[in-house]
């Protein structure tokens, strides 16, 4: 992401008076850029996955810490 890019979820909702009309808005706005430029990271990464997996796909395999194997791909 550049370093100025900022992304904002927002949300915007009536006031309304007690007669029924509408006195304002309230209005809240979250940063979600941190969760933006992880899924983009991991977007990124699956399409590297699958690139690797078609072309080799015999290539992925899960290890342990101590070396015993937990998952592969056929």
């Amino acid at each position: 992401a550049e370093r100025d890019e900022k992304y904002y979820e927002g949300r915007i909702s009536e006031i309304r008076h007690p007669s029924g009309s509408i006195s304002g808005f309230y209005v809240s706005l979250a940063n979600i850029t941190a969760q933006r430029i992880a899924e983009r990271e991991l977007s990124r990464k699956s399409r590297e996955f699958s690139t690797l997996f078609a072309v080799m796909p015999d290539l992925y395999f899960r290890l342990s810490a101590e070396g015993v194997y937990l998952d592969y791909l056929t």
